[in-house]
Protein backbone atom coordinates (compact mmCIF):
# COMPACT_ATOMS: atom_id res chain seq x y z
CA UNK A 1 0.00 0.00 0.00
CA UNK A 2 1.56 3.34 -0.96
CA UNK A 3 1.41 6.44 1.24
CA UNK A 4 -1.16 8.26 -0.88
CA UNK A 5 -3.57 5.32 -0.93
CA UNK A 6 -3.08 4.70 2.79
CA UNK A 7 -3.92 8.30 3.62
CA UNK A 8 -7.02 8.10 1.45
CA UNK A 9 -8.20 4.91 3.17
CA UNK A 10 -7.59 6.52 6.56
CA UNK A 11 -9.80 9.44 5.54
CA UNK A 12 -7.17 12.18 5.39
CA UNK A 13 -8.55 13.36 2.07
CA UNK A 14 -11.30 12.43 -0.34
CA UNK A 15 -10.88 10.58 -3.59
CA UNK A 16 -13.23 11.06 -6.54
CA UNK A 17 -14.39 7.44 -6.43
CA UNK A 18 -13.86 4.79 -3.76
CA UNK A 19 -14.72 1.10 -4.08
CA UNK A 20 -14.06 -1.19 -1.10
CA UNK A 21 -14.47 -4.95 -1.56
CA UNK A 22 -14.01 -7.62 1.09
CA UNK A 23 -12.50 -10.49 -0.93
CA UNK A 24 -12.80 -13.09 1.84
CA UNK A 25 -14.42 -16.19 0.39
CA UNK A 26 -14.89 -14.66 -3.07
CA UNK A 27 -13.67 -16.01 -6.39
CA UNK A 28 -11.75 -13.78 -8.79
CA UNK A 29 -14.79 -13.52 -11.08
CA UNK A 30 -16.94 -12.30 -8.20
CA UNK A 31 -14.37 -9.66 -7.26
CA UNK A 32 -14.14 -8.48 -10.88
CA UNK A 33 -17.92 -8.22 -11.07
CA UNK A 34 -18.08 -6.15 -7.88
CA UNK A 35 -15.33 -3.86 -9.17
CA UNK A 36 -17.30 -3.32 -12.38
CA UNK A 37 -20.51 -2.67 -10.46
CA UNK A 38 -18.83 -0.38 -7.93
CA UNK A 39 -17.21 1.78 -10.60
CA UNK A 40 -20.34 1.96 -12.72
CA UNK A 41 -18.73 -0.01 -15.54
CA UNK A 42 -21.01 -3.03 -15.31
CA UNK A 43 -23.06 -3.73 -18.41
CA UNK A 44 -24.64 -6.81 -20.01
CA UNK A 45 -21.93 -6.96 -22.66
CA UNK A 46 -19.26 -7.54 -20.02
CA UNK A 47 -20.09 -11.23 -20.27
CA UNK A 48 -19.22 -11.14 -23.97
CA UNK A 49 -16.24 -8.80 -23.93
CA UNK A 50 -14.62 -9.78 -20.66
CA UNK A 51 -13.31 -7.69 -17.79
CA UNK A 52 -10.52 -6.08 -19.82
CA UNK A 53 -12.89 -4.61 -22.39
CA UNK A 54 -15.28 -3.43 -19.70
CA UNK A 55 -12.48 -1.41 -18.12
CA UNK A 56 -11.26 -0.03 -21.42
CA UNK A 57 -14.67 0.90 -22.81
CA UNK A 58 -16.80 1.88 -19.83
CA UNK A 59 -14.72 2.85 -16.79
CA UNK A 60 -14.10 6.59 -16.51
CA UNK A 61 -12.85 9.02 -13.89
CA UNK A 62 -10.52 8.62 -10.92
CA UNK A 63 -10.90 5.62 -8.64
CA UNK A 64 -9.35 4.08 -5.58
CA UNK A 65 -10.16 0.36 -5.41
CA UNK A 66 -9.46 -1.22 -2.01
CA UNK A 67 -9.36 -5.02 -1.96
CA UNK A 68 -9.55 -6.29 1.61
CA UNK A 69 -8.63 -9.81 2.76
CA UNK A 70 -7.18 -10.85 -0.58
CA UNK A 71 -5.35 -13.71 1.14
CA UNK A 72 -8.69 -15.09 2.32
CA UNK A 73 -10.22 -15.17 -1.16
CA UNK A 74 -11.58 -18.41 -2.54
CA UNK A 75 -13.85 -21.12 -1.23
CA UNK A 76 -11.05 -23.54 -0.29
CA UNK A 77 -7.81 -22.83 1.52
CA UNK A 78 -5.64 -24.06 -1.38
CA UNK A 79 -7.43 -21.63 -3.71
CA UNK A 80 -5.50 -19.70 -6.34
CA UNK A 81 -8.10 -16.92 -6.08
CA UNK A 82 -5.66 -14.57 -4.26
CA UNK A 83 -3.17 -14.96 -7.11
CA UNK A 84 -5.88 -14.54 -9.74
CA UNK A 85 -7.21 -11.41 -8.03
CA UNK A 86 -3.71 -9.93 -8.10
CA UNK A 87 -2.78 -10.92 -11.63
CA UNK A 88 -6.16 -10.80 -13.37
CA UNK A 89 -8.19 -8.19 -11.48
CA UNK A 90 -5.75 -5.76 -9.88
CA UNK A 91 -3.28 -5.93 -12.76
CA UNK A 92 -6.09 -5.34 -15.25
CA UNK A 93 -7.11 -2.20 -13.40
CA UNK A 94 -3.57 -0.93 -13.84
CA UNK A 95 -3.12 -1.96 -17.48
CA UNK A 96 -6.45 -1.70 -19.28
CA UNK A 97 -7.41 1.92 -18.92
CA UNK A 98 -9.78 3.83 -21.08
CA UNK A 99 -9.40 7.52 -21.88
CA UNK A 100 -9.85 9.77 -18.87
CA UNK A 101 -9.42 6.99 -16.33
CA UNK A 102 -6.96 6.75 -13.45
CA UNK A 103 -7.04 4.03 -10.84
CA UNK A 104 -5.09 3.11 -7.73
CA UNK A 105 -5.42 -0.35 -6.22
CA UNK A 106 -4.80 -1.13 -2.55
CA UNK A 107 -4.66 -4.85 -1.73
CA UNK A 108 -4.82 -6.04 1.87
CA UNK A 109 -2.96 -9.33 2.34
CA UNK A 110 -1.81 -11.24 5.40
CA UNK A 111 1.81 -11.63 4.28
CA UNK A 112 2.58 -8.30 2.64
CA UNK A 113 6.30 -8.95 2.21
CA UNK A 114 5.79 -12.11 0.18
CA UNK A 115 3.00 -10.51 -1.83
CA UNK A 116 5.13 -7.50 -2.70
CA UNK A 117 7.95 -9.76 -3.84
CA UNK A 118 5.59 -11.73 -6.06
CA UNK A 119 3.22 -9.04 -7.30
CA UNK A 120 5.30 -5.86 -6.97
CA UNK A 121 4.16 -2.64 -5.34
CA UNK A 122 4.81 -0.87 -2.08
CA UNK A 123 4.14 -2.27 1.39
CA UNK A 124 2.54 -0.65 4.40
CA UNK A 125 2.52 -2.85 7.51
CA UNK A 126 -0.60 -3.04 9.66
CA UNK A 127 -0.01 -3.48 13.39
CA UNK A 128 -1.44 -6.45 15.26
CA UNK A 129 -0.08 -9.30 13.16
CA UNK A 130 0.85 -12.53 14.94
CA UNK A 131 4.57 -12.98 15.33
CA UNK A 132 5.95 -16.16 13.71
CA UNK A 133 7.51 -17.25 17.00
CA UNK A 134 4.11 -17.46 18.68
CA UNK A 135 3.00 -20.39 16.54
CA UNK A 136 5.38 -23.03 17.87
CA UNK A 137 4.33 -22.54 21.49
CA UNK A 138 0.64 -23.24 20.97
CA UNK A 139 -0.01 -26.82 22.10
CA UNK A 140 0.41 -30.10 20.21
CA UNK A 141 1.76 -29.27 16.78
CA UNK A 142 0.12 -32.21 15.03
CA UNK A 143 -3.37 -31.08 16.04
CA UNK A 144 -2.73 -27.58 14.75
CA UNK A 145 -1.07 -28.89 11.60
CA UNK A 146 -4.16 -30.97 10.81
CA UNK A 147 -6.34 -27.91 11.32
CA UNK A 148 -4.05 -25.86 9.06
CA UNK A 149 -4.11 -28.54 6.35
CA UNK A 150 -7.91 -28.55 6.35
CA UNK A 151 -9.39 -27.00 3.22
CA UNK A 152 -12.02 -25.01 5.10
CA UNK A 153 -10.92 -22.15 7.32
CA UNK A 154 -13.47 -23.29 9.93
CA UNK A 155 -13.78 -26.97 10.87
CA UNK A 156 -16.32 -28.71 13.14
CA UNK A 157 -14.58 -30.27 16.14
CA UNK A 158 -16.03 -33.66 15.20
CA UNK A 159 -14.33 -33.43 11.79
CA UNK A 160 -11.12 -32.03 13.29
CA UNK A 161 -10.84 -35.12 15.48
CA UNK A 162 -11.20 -37.33 12.39
CA UNK A 163 -8.57 -35.28 10.53
CA UNK A 164 -6.22 -35.98 13.43
CA UNK A 165 -6.56 -39.68 12.67
CA UNK A 166 -8.74 -40.50 15.65
CA UNK A 167 -5.83 -40.07 18.07
CA UNK A 168 -7.69 -37.45 20.08
CA UNK A 169 -11.32 -37.01 21.04
CA UNK A 170 -13.58 -34.09 20.33
CA UNK A 171 -13.88 -33.09 23.98
CA UNK A 172 -10.13 -32.83 24.40
CA UNK A 173 -9.82 -30.79 21.22
CA UNK A 174 -12.62 -28.49 22.38
CA UNK A 175 -10.87 -27.81 25.68
CA UNK A 176 -7.60 -27.19 23.89
CA UNK A 177 -9.17 -24.84 21.33
CA UNK A 178 -11.00 -22.77 23.93
CA UNK A 179 -7.72 -22.10 25.72
CA UNK A 180 -5.57 -21.47 22.63
CA UNK A 181 -5.08 -17.76 21.78
CA UNK A 182 -4.42 -18.58 18.12
CA UNK A 183 -7.80 -20.26 17.66
CA UNK A 184 -11.38 -19.05 17.60
CA UNK A 185 -14.30 -21.25 18.59
CA UNK A 186 -17.93 -20.68 17.65
CA UNK A 187 -21.12 -22.69 18.11
CA UNK A 188 -23.14 -23.40 14.97
CA UNK A 189 -26.55 -25.07 14.85
CA UNK A 190 -26.32 -28.66 13.67
CA UNK A 191 -22.52 -28.62 13.67
CA UNK A 192 -21.63 -28.06 17.31
CA UNK A 193 -18.34 -26.31 18.00
CA UNK A 194 -16.51 -25.06 14.91
CA UNK A 195 -12.84 -24.08 15.16
CA UNK A 196 -10.50 -21.99 13.03
CA UNK A 197 -7.37 -19.87 13.27
CA UNK A 198 -7.76 -16.26 14.38
CA UNK A 199 -5.22 -15.29 11.71
CA UNK A 200 -5.14 -17.06 8.36
CA UNK A 201 -1.48 -16.05 8.07
CA UNK A 202 -0.71 -18.46 10.91
CA UNK A 203 -2.52 -21.28 9.11
CA UNK A 204 -0.58 -20.58 5.92
CA UNK A 205 2.75 -20.66 7.77
CA UNK A 206 1.86 -23.93 9.46
CA UNK A 207 0.80 -25.48 6.14
CA UNK A 208 4.09 -24.44 4.58
CA UNK A 209 6.01 -26.04 7.45
CA UNK A 210 4.54 -29.51 6.82
CA UNK A 211 6.80 -31.61 4.53
CA UNK A 212 5.29 -32.06 1.09
CA UNK A 213 5.06 -35.84 1.36
CA UNK A 214 3.31 -35.70 4.72
CA UNK A 215 0.86 -33.09 3.46
CA UNK A 216 0.02 -35.20 0.38
CA UNK A 217 -0.52 -38.27 2.56
CA UNK A 218 -2.85 -36.24 4.79
CA UNK A 219 -4.98 -35.02 1.87
CA UNK A 220 -5.26 -38.53 0.42
CA UNK A 221 -6.22 -39.92 3.83
CA UNK A 222 -9.01 -37.34 4.05
CA UNK A 223 -10.32 -38.39 0.63
CA UNK A 224 -10.28 -42.05 1.69
CA UNK A 225 -12.00 -41.22 4.98
CA UNK A 226 -14.90 -39.49 3.27
CA UNK A 227 -15.12 -42.15 0.55
CA UNK A 228 -15.58 -44.84 3.24
CA UNK A 229 -18.17 -42.95 5.28
CA UNK A 230 -21.30 -42.83 3.13
CA UNK A 231 -23.57 -42.17 6.13
CA UNK A 232 -21.76 -39.11 7.41
CA UNK A 233 -23.08 -36.85 10.15
CA UNK A 234 -24.21 -33.32 9.36
CA UNK A 235 -20.79 -32.01 10.39
CA UNK A 236 -19.04 -34.39 7.97
CA UNK A 237 -21.52 -33.59 5.19
CA UNK A 238 -20.98 -29.86 5.76
CA UNK A 239 -17.21 -30.20 5.56
CA UNK A 240 -17.40 -32.48 2.53
CA UNK A 241 -19.50 -29.97 0.59
CA UNK A 242 -17.12 -27.14 1.40
CA UNK A 243 -13.69 -28.74 1.38
CA UNK A 244 -13.39 -32.21 -0.14
CA UNK A 245 -12.74 -30.97 -3.69
CA UNK A 246 -9.90 -28.85 -2.33
CA UNK A 247 -8.16 -31.91 -0.87
CA UNK A 248 -8.41 -33.64 -4.25
CA UNK A 249 -7.07 -30.58 -6.08
CA UNK A 250 -4.00 -30.26 -3.85
CA UNK A 251 -2.77 -33.76 -4.69
CA UNK A 252 -3.69 -33.60 -8.38
CA UNK A 253 -6.57 -36.05 -8.13
CA UNK A 254 -9.49 -33.80 -9.00
CA UNK A 255 -10.27 -35.55 -12.29
CA UNK A 256 -10.52 -38.90 -10.49
CA UNK A 257 -12.56 -37.22 -7.75
CA UNK A 258 -15.00 -35.91 -10.35
CA UNK A 259 -15.52 -39.40 -11.75
CA UNK A 260 -17.29 -40.47 -8.53
CA UNK A 261 -20.77 -39.17 -9.29
CA UNK A 262 -22.16 -39.95 -5.84
CA UNK A 263 -19.50 -37.69 -4.31
CA UNK A 264 -19.68 -35.10 -7.08
CA UNK A 265 -23.35 -34.30 -6.54
CA UNK A 266 -22.73 -33.59 -2.84
CA UNK A 267 -20.05 -30.93 -3.44
CA UNK A 268 -21.02 -27.27 -3.64
CA UNK A 269 -20.60 -26.16 -7.24
CA UNK A 270 -18.74 -22.95 -6.37
CA UNK A 271 -16.25 -24.97 -4.31
CA UNK A 272 -15.83 -27.29 -7.27
CA UNK A 273 -15.10 -24.34 -9.56
CA UNK A 274 -12.49 -23.01 -7.14
CA UNK A 275 -10.84 -26.42 -6.78
CA UNK A 276 -10.79 -26.77 -10.57
CA UNK A 277 -8.86 -23.50 -10.91
CA UNK A 278 -6.37 -24.72 -8.30
CA UNK A 279 -5.91 -28.17 -9.83
CA UNK A 280 -5.37 -27.00 -13.40
CA UNK A 281 -3.60 -23.69 -12.89
CA UNK A 282 -0.89 -23.87 -15.56
CA UNK A 283 -1.63 -27.57 -16.16
CA UNK A 284 -3.27 -29.16 -19.19
CA UNK A 285 -6.78 -30.46 -18.55
CA UNK A 286 -6.92 -34.19 -19.38
CA UNK A 287 -9.02 -34.86 -22.44
CA UNK A 288 -12.13 -36.97 -22.13
CA UNK A 289 -12.62 -36.72 -18.37
CA UNK A 290 -15.08 -34.84 -16.22
CA UNK A 291 -12.56 -32.04 -15.77
CA UNK A 292 -12.86 -31.31 -19.49
CA UNK A 293 -16.60 -30.81 -19.04
CA UNK A 294 -15.92 -28.30 -16.26
CA UNK A 295 -13.30 -26.57 -18.38
CA UNK A 296 -15.68 -25.85 -21.24
CA UNK A 297 -18.44 -24.77 -18.89
CA UNK A 298 -15.98 -22.33 -17.31
CA UNK A 299 -14.72 -21.10 -20.69
CA UNK A 300 -18.30 -20.33 -21.69
CA UNK A 301 -18.82 -18.39 -18.45
CA UNK A 302 -21.53 -20.76 -17.23
CA UNK A 303 -22.24 -19.86 -13.61
CA UNK A 304 -25.06 -21.83 -11.95
CA UNK A 305 -27.28 -19.96 -9.55
CA UNK A 306 -27.94 -22.96 -7.33
CA UNK A 307 -26.90 -26.54 -6.69
CA UNK A 308 -29.95 -27.78 -8.58
CA UNK A 309 -29.16 -25.67 -11.63
CA UNK A 310 -25.57 -26.90 -11.52
CA UNK A 311 -26.70 -30.53 -11.56
CA UNK A 312 -29.07 -29.82 -14.45
CA UNK A 313 -26.24 -28.21 -16.43
CA UNK A 314 -23.88 -31.06 -15.63
CA UNK A 315 -26.55 -33.59 -16.60
CA UNK A 316 -27.03 -31.78 -19.92
CA UNK A 317 -23.28 -31.56 -20.61
CA UNK A 318 -22.75 -35.27 -19.94
CA UNK A 319 -25.72 -36.24 -22.09
CA UNK A 320 -24.45 -34.10 -24.97
CA UNK A 321 -21.08 -35.83 -24.73
CA UNK A 322 -22.78 -39.21 -25.04
CA UNK A 323 -22.22 -40.27 -21.43
CA UNK A 324 -25.82 -41.28 -20.78
CA UNK A 325 -24.91 -43.61 -17.91
CA UNK A 326 -23.22 -40.77 -16.01
CA UNK A 327 -26.11 -38.41 -16.78
CA UNK A 328 -28.58 -40.93 -15.39
CA UNK A 329 -26.42 -41.31 -12.29
CA UNK A 330 -26.51 -37.53 -11.79
CA UNK A 331 -30.29 -37.67 -12.00
CA UNK A 332 -30.46 -40.62 -9.62
CA UNK A 333 -28.35 -38.94 -6.93
CA UNK A 334 -29.53 -35.35 -7.31
CA UNK A 335 -32.78 -35.48 -9.24
CA UNK A 336 -34.85 -34.13 -6.36
CA UNK A 337 -33.23 -30.68 -6.67
CA UNK A 338 -32.81 -30.46 -10.46
CA UNK A 339 -35.12 -27.73 -11.86
CA UNK A 340 -34.95 -29.16 -15.40
CA UNK A 341 -33.67 -32.20 -17.29
CA UNK A 342 -32.40 -32.77 -20.80
CA UNK A 343 -34.15 -35.72 -22.41
CA UNK A 344 -32.61 -35.41 -25.87
CA UNK A 345 -29.99 -33.21 -27.53
CA UNK A 346 -28.41 -33.16 -30.97
CA UNK A 347 -25.43 -30.83 -30.71
CA UNK A 348 -21.67 -31.17 -30.82
CA UNK A 349 -20.11 -31.06 -27.37
CA UNK A 350 -17.44 -28.36 -26.86
CA UNK A 351 -14.00 -29.69 -27.72
CA UNK A 352 -15.22 -32.77 -29.58
CA UNK A 353 -13.84 -31.44 -32.85
CA UNK A 354 -11.00 -29.12 -33.75
CA UNK A 355 -10.24 -27.24 -36.96
CA UNK A 356 -7.56 -29.84 -37.61
CA UNK A 357 -10.02 -32.74 -37.60
CA UNK A 358 -12.40 -30.85 -39.88
CA UNK A 359 -9.79 -30.29 -42.62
Amino acid sequence: MDELSARAVEGEFEVPGLVVIDCAGLLAEEVAERVAEGTGAAAPERFDDGFHEVLRRRMRGEWLVVLLNVGLAGRVRCSVAPRRIAWQVAASLARFRGPGMTCRVVAHVADAGAAAAEWGGDVRTVEGAVAPGEVASQGPGSWLSCLALAESSMVPVEVWAALCGGDVGGEELSRFAEGAPLLEVVERPGLGLVVGFVSEAVARRMRAAVPEGEAAAFHRAVLELFARDASASEAFAWYGRRALAGHAAVVGELDAFLSDTAVLVRVDHDVLWDAFERAFSGVLVPRGGRAEVLYYLAERSVWPGSRGEWLSLLHHALLVRGDRAAAEEIERHGGEVMPWRTTWAHVVAPGDFSTWSLV
